[in-house]
């Protein structure tokens, strides 16, 4: 785990790597690990350590986390391909003799302390019918990606139908996100338009129709009409990321 590849991602997509090209160094995460259950707000005081080798990155990790602390919005601190969402709330900087070294402790808050590893895969209307495998050990959530042009949305994954009735121009994607609970139409000019109103069918969990119902551990049947492409994304779920 001490080699493992760490960053902090904020809502607006700046990313801080932290390691040695950074001369950053996030200690003492193992708060992070810790977990109980039911699940239920967090906070973990995190220690970041400067070594003074690039001394620009005390004022771009701070911009970088301060930006969700404004906004009130979660970033993603990332544990190798798993992240956990949360913000931080509070610090404490500590300087040191050598040249622009520097400790800060921050308090990292989550809502919901739950890491999260995501799998995506592409599938094609030459593919008539195919197969979509969650390797993880509960039910998970999944992002659904329409490609257009197409004259609506309808996916079924299981026993489960995911239906919008919204056209998607060229160009564009529909998102059906069970993780954000979000439904948008995305422009080629990277406009998002508000689309949960166009949903179809009984929204309610194990209806048959929720859009935003979890898929099962294992192998599902995936068909599709409308788009030619469509992407599926599944969000594994975990109180700690696997040990490997």
């Amino acid at each position: 785990m001490r080699d493992t590849k760490m960053r902090y991602v904020n809502h607006r997509g700046d990313a801080f790597e932290f390691g040695e090209n950074a001369g950053a160094y996030l200690c003492d995460f193992e708060e992070l690990l810790c977990y109980e259950h039911p699940i239920k707000p967090k906070d973990a005081n995190l220690t970041v350590a400067f070594d003074g080798t690039v001394p620009e990155s005390r004022g771009r990790f701070f911009q970088i986390v301060e930006a969700d602390s404004l906004a009130g919005k979660d970033g993603e601190l990332w544990l190798g391909d798993y992240f956990i969402k949360g913000r931080v709330i509070g610090g404490d900087t500590t300087l040191h003799y050598g040249a622009g070294e520097m400790t800060k402790v921050v308090k990292f808050s989550m809502q919901k302390p739950i890491w999260t590893r995501s799998v995506t895969k592409l599938y094609k209307s030459t593919q008539t019918k195919a197969l979509i495998i969650n390797e993880g050990f509960f039910e998970s959530p999944v992002m659904i990606e329409a490609f257009g042009s197409a004259d609506g949305f309808s996916v079924s994954i299981g026993e489960n139908n995911y239906d919008v009735a919204q056209s998607i121009p060229d160009g564009s994607r529909l998102v059906v996100d069970g993780l954000a609970k979000t439904v948008e139409l995305v422009g080629s000019d990277g406009s998002v338009q508000n689309a949960l109103s166009k949903r179809e069918g009984k929204q309610i969990k194990d209806s048959g129709h929720y859009v935003f119902q979890k898929i099962p551990p294992g192998v599902s049947e995936l068909t599709w009409r409308h788009s030619q492409r469509i992407r599926i994304t599944i969000f594994e779920q975990v109180s700690e990321p696997r040990w490997e």
